[in-house]
Parts: structure tokens; C-alpha cells; sequence
């Protein structure tokens, strides 16, 4: 017997929520049909996936090895099917776009790619800068739209903006850090430990802000714009960090590994939007382009 697509869907849900009937509501499912779906998952699999708690699920060590491997089947059948969807079409002339650093490392590959193969005629100019570059040149109109870390930023009422995914931010530690013996994990647990501060796009206000929410301190040991050092020094064990999971990688350029846990408190996503000047008319280049790009990072759910 082999497991489903839209078993592996309803299990990414769980993880992701860390609740069943959160995970029902958003397969539009009910919570009896999802229990059951995973329970014969599980059977599938001779393994337990997660335990139950008083506040939701928590992966076991199998289910967060499977969760990897879940993503990556779901992710090679999105791609899939967007590869029989992206045949060549007749859009054409030029789009200057205003990215972030961290939306040129891990947004733009993908999707130059992607768009170089539906529209081989449209040339894309690229501009990197930060924020508050990208808000003048929207402004001076030298760029026709920009993508960056909206949720990380005010914004000025000039410029309206449009989501194009939400990335939730977890805790990031090695495999064989103390906190990795909790079952749930607190702020106040991550209070204890040494922090890393990624120092870039608006992290630290964002940091602050849900730090302070909480009435809560981390004790810094490391402030850095180099989301490698944070990376590598996670993956020794020599700290901890809350990052979102749209940079996450499993591994740090020395081959170490880093794994993700959920916190126990509510903690804002990381949004990823794109932004132009408010009372401007888009182009149908620049309105494609957007639905394109959004269509391709959060594709609605059809498996």
C-alpha cells in the first residue's frame, strides 16, 4: 500500500500548524476525515508521526525526517506541474524590478528561470537595493514594482503592496542542542540560551517587536548582517536563532546540519510581497509578471 498526495498534504499541514483541526481548516476538511487520513498514513509507514499535547502535535524524530522528504515530493509535483503549464507565451518589451539581497539569494533563481521559460520575449532588468532605496525608485518610477520583506517594514501610503507568500518563523538550533529535549519550547526557554541576531532587512525591529510583546530578552551573543555566521554557529551548537523558513536550509556551508522547532508562543510570519507606487496603473507586463510570480511561490492547492 502506498500513501497519497493529499496524504502528505494533510501531514505538511499538521507540521506546519501545529494542530489538527488548524490543519483541517485550512484543507477545508473536516477534523475527523484528517485523523483519520494521518492515522492510516501512519499505519502506511509503521511509524508514529507526532504526539498528541495539550496544545496541539509535536513531531516525533521520524516525523520530522519524513516532513523533509514530504515537502520534497509535494514541491517536485508543483513543479511538475507548473512545467506543463509554462509554455512560451507572447508577453514582451522590458520590466525593471527592485529586489532585496535576501529576495535575489532565495527568490530570483527560481524564478528568472521560470519566467525566462513562459516568457522568452519579456527581458527583466534587475535592481538590488534596500528598502529604503527600492521605496525612492518606486517613487521615481525608475523601477516598475519591487519584491521584498514587506511584513519586515512601514511602508509609505504612496506605495501599495501586494502578498505573495507567508513564510512562518520557527527556531533554528543543531540537532543535538538542550532545547532539543523539550517538547515544547517557550521564548522563555530560548531566553537561556545564547541568541543569534540576524542584523538585515528589518530583523532586528521584528525581533524587538516580538521579543517585547512578550516582556521577554534574549541574551545576544552574536549580532550579525551574515546570515552564514548564524547559520554555521546554529548548525556547532554555539547558539540559537528564530528565522523564518523562507531562508531556511537544512545544512551550513561547513555540510553541519540545522533543524527547525515550532515556538510554543505566536510569533508574526515573515511576509514576502510586491510593492509599486499606489495611484500608478500597472502595466499588463508588470500585472502578469506579479500573478506569475505569485501563482509559482503560492500556488493554490490542487493536489
Amino acid at each position: 500500500m502506498s500513501f497519497s498526495l493529499r496524504q502528505l498534504e494533510f501531514f505538511i499541514a499538521v507540521a506546519e500548524t501545529g494542530k489538527i483541526s488548524s490543519a483541517a481548516q485550512r484543507c477545508n476538511i473536516s477534523q475527523s476525515s484528517m485523523t483519520i487520513s494521518l492515522q492510516n498514513l501512519e499505519k502506511i509507514l509503521g511509524t508514529k508521526l507526532y504526539t498528541r499535547h495539550a496544545k496541539g502535535v509535536r513531531l516525533t524524530d521520524f516525523g520530522r525526517s519524513f516532513l523533509e522528504h514530504a515537502r520534497q515530493i509535494m514541491d517536485s509535483v508543483q513543479t511538475a506541474l507548473n512545467s506543463a503549464n509554462q509554455q512560451p507565451q507572447a508577453l514582451a518589451g522590458e520590466i525593471r524590478i527592485g529586489i532585496t539581497d535576501t529576495i535575489a539569494a532565495y527568490l530570483m533563481p527560481n524564478v528568472l528561470q521560470a519566467m525566462d521559460q513562459r516568457f522568452p520575449a519579456l527581458s527583466m532588468i534587475l535592481f538590488e537595493n534596500n528598502q529604503q532605496g527600492l521605496e525612492k525608485a518606486l517613487l521615481a518610477e525608475t523601477i516598475d514594482f519591487a519584491l521584498m520583506l514587506t511584513s519586515n517594514y512601514k511602508l509609505s501610503s504612496a506605495i501599495r503592496v501586494t502578498p505573495l507568500l507567508h513564510s512562518k518563523r520557527k527556531l533554528w538550533l543543531s540537532p543535538h542542542h538542550p532545547l532539543q529535549k523539550k517538547e515544547i519550547i517557550s521564548l522563555a526557554d530560548i531566553t537561556e540560551q545564547d541568541y543569534l541576531l540576524l542584523d538585515m532587512e528589518g530583523h532586528v525591529a521584528t525581533a524587538d517587536m516580538f521579543w517585547g510583546q512578550y516582556q521577554l530578552t534574549p541574551n545576544i551573543k552574536l549580532q550579525t548582517k551574515s546570515i552564514e555566521a548564524v547559520r554555521s554557529m546554529i548548525a556547532l551548537g554555539l547558539g540559537v536563532s528564530i528565522l523564518s523558513d523562507f531562508s531556511y536550509r537544512p545544512w551550513s556551508l561547513e555540510g553541519n546540519r540545522i533543524i527547525r522547532r515550532d515556538i510554543s508562543e505566536q510569533i508574526p510570519d515573515l511576509e514576502v510581497g510586491a510593492a509599486w507606487v499606489a495611484d500608478k496603473a500597472l502595466s499588463p507586463q508588470v500585472k502578469e509578471t506579479i500573478d506569475f510570480i505569485k501563482n509559482m511561490v503560492d500556488p493554490p492547492s490542487s493536489l
